[in-house]
């Protein structure tokens, strides 16, 4: 049995290849770097568990509208670590100082993105910042069961559909979710680690050493600005690496992202964990006495759970309360519409290789330079929401789910 009908009803989520009763299913590589299920039809029975415990084609039902903040951590080097306000820090913090463990996206020592769990303050640095790439769960979801079956605390943090997966997988093995909390985050679409790889290959290779250190949001002029800091060695490579081969911008045309991104159910209120945390765009105008050039993060309390864990952080944040019309950024509305050359985009990878695609789109693509140039007039004039809600009408198709 095939656990999915067409790749933009995968996110890779893992939970059909943990919950199989007969180990049938493997997660495995497609051409573009991303994982789905692979399916050993010797073992298969046909059980149809793999499809039911899927939470990508279900739709969410959840009533009410989630109470909205601005925050901003109130410890500068908090603030000067993370790539907004460090509300993300204010979080973990709590789960930590109760003896709980976290679980979020890192860096290995090659700088291959995955989860990893964090039982103290040092590990959980690895987690802040950050990552504009698919991470590797592997086991995770088997791990946090394993901490909530001991009795511990657990604060998992990831997208929204790596959090769904997750709350579905533990839903499906009984376990008990009154230690869990789950974070989410504002998610644009999760580009190859395939390509993100080869990119960081390309650097080394190009300018003769390992890789150092590599934030992709650099706040040291302006949190908006969306620049990386990069270093080969002791050698800053920062600025061609946010001007011609800048990977944020390479996964900006929308090109190297998962199918599935294009369709995602999770784009709106209706969110699959406690919290939801973001940048907080648009404070220029909604609140511009609370902007700060070194971040403010958007939280979305989404369920008594994270009402309470909110309720913790308080003292250690700035806070100001918000509201829809004030905090709205696509995303919270609708998922980004498939680019029309992302065949051909890559079609071009796999005949010219990647050295030619992210010469060709490390500056980006047209849609790129129109959104980044029009975009700080729209949030100036107030004029941000009215175009992206015409942007909505004019190309995002929506998604059909299935009730669970």
């Amino acid at each position: 049995m095939n656990t999915y009908e067409d790749k933009t009803l995968c996110c890779g989520c893992t939970a059909c290849s943990l919950v199989c009763p007969k180990n049938a299913i493997t997660m495995q590589e497609d051409g573009e770097g991303f994982l789905y299920p692979l399916t050993n039809e010797e073992l298969c029975t046909n059980c149809g568990i793999c499809r039911k415990v899927c939470a990508f084609t279900k739709k969410i039902e959840k009533a009410g509208t989630p109470a909205i903040y601005a925050v901003r951590h109130n410890d500068m080097e908090v603030l000067e670590k993370s790539s907004s306000g460090g509300v993300f820090t204010a979080i973990s913090d709590v789960i930590l100082n109760q003896g709980g463990v976290v679980y979020g996206a890192s860096f290995d020592e090659n700088y291959f993105v995955y989860h990893l769990r964090a039982a103290n303050i040092e590990t959980r640095n690895q987690l802040r910042g950050s990552k504009y790439v698919q991470s590797r769960l592997d086991d995770t979801y088997q791990k946090v069961k394993e901490d909530l079956d001991s009795g511990n605390v657990v604060l998992f943090s990831g997208t929204p559909c790596q959090n769904a997966g997750l709350a579905s997988y533990l839903e499906f093995r009984g376990a008990d979710t009154s230690n869990l909390l789950q974070c989410d985050l504002v998610c644009h679409g999760v580009p190859s680690p395939k390509l993100w790889i080869q990119y960081v290959q390309y650097l080394e290779d190009r300018f003769n050493g390992k890789i150092t250190e590599f934030s992709f949001k650099d706040k040291r002029d302006n949190w908006k600005s969306m620049d990386s800091r990069v270093f080969v060695g002791d050698k800053d490579i920062s600025s061609m690496c946010n001007k011609k081969l800048s990977f944020f911008r390479f996964y900006s045309t929308l090109y190297p992202v998962r199918p599935s991104c294009f369709k995602c159910p999770y784009t709106n209120l209706s969110r699959p964990s406690d919290l939801t945390i973001a940048d907080f765009w648009n404070l220029e105008k909604s609140k511009p006495d609370f902007d700060d050039s070194m971040g403010v993060s958007l939280v979305l309390v989404n369920s008594e759970k994270g009402e309470k864990l909110f309720e913790k952080i308080k003292s250690t944040i700035y806070f100001e309360e918000s509201n829809i019309n004030e905090c709205w950024q696509p995303h919270l509305e609708y998922p980004n519409s498939e680019p029309s050359r992302r065949n051909i985009f890559w079609r071009e990878y796999k005949e010219k290789g990647f050295e030619y695609v992210i010469k060709k789109y490390g500056k980006g693509n047209l849609s790129y330079r129109l959104k980044r140039n029009l975009t700080p007039f729209l949030r100036k004039t107030g004029l941000y929401k009215i175009s992206g809600k015409l942007y909505r009408m004019l190309f995002i198709k929506e998604r059909k789910t299935k009730s669970a």
